[in-house]
């Protein structure tokens, strides 16, 4: 575990250490509540240790393309832009680009009355909605919405430096 760590943070700004640090933490109290029971501590100690290697090298800057998903992220300090587009059955919903400032462990975007938190857990990008009327006002089609949308790290583009190229619609993946 202690080398997992240790290769997450090596390497990373002061920004991302710290977060990489704040999750530790958080990690770390989640396991203590296992108490004695090995099974738990095995289950727990194997899903961080995956976590921790899905960490960014170079924070959450990329374009991600998973099944019927997009999103395009740029991490500039304690800012983060973002946006995303999903399909759900024959409906879609896709944000233009939104600017989240980070409070915490979480980036919260808002745009008129639709109020979106971001945050990083595990090993996926998750997307809240805290006014999911007016998101999908705002997004939506008329059978869509955002409740939580999830993107797997690994689900990053490689080769893809500037993610905000094109429209949403129009991205390489």
């Amino acid at each position: 575990m202690a080398d997992a760590y240790r290769s997450a943070r090596t390497g990373q700004p002061t920004g991302r250490r710290d977060r990489i640090l704040e999750e530790q933490r958080l990690w770390l109290a989640r396991r203590n509540a296992c108490g004695g029971t090995r099974s738990c501590l095995a289950d727990a100690m194997r899903t961080r240790i995956a976590q921790l290697s899905f960490a960014p090298a170079d924070g959450l800057t990329g374009l991600y393309c998973a099944d019927r998903k997009v999103m395009s992220v740029e991490e500039i300090g304690e800012t983060l832009r973002f946006d995303f587009m999903f399909f759900s059955g024959d409906h879609a919903c896709a944000t233009p680009v939104l600017e989240a400032v980070k409070t915490g462990t979480r980036w919260i975007a808002s745009n008129a009355d639709c109020r979106l938190v971001l945050t990083l857990e595990g090993s996926d990008i998750i997307v809240r909605s805290e006014s999911p009327a007016a998101c999908k006002a705002a997004y939506c089609g008329a059978r869509a919405q955002i409740g939580e949308f999830r993107m797997p790290l690994s689900a990053r583009v490689p080769e893809v430096r500037q993610p905000f190229v094109g429209g949403i619609g129009e991205r390489p993946c």
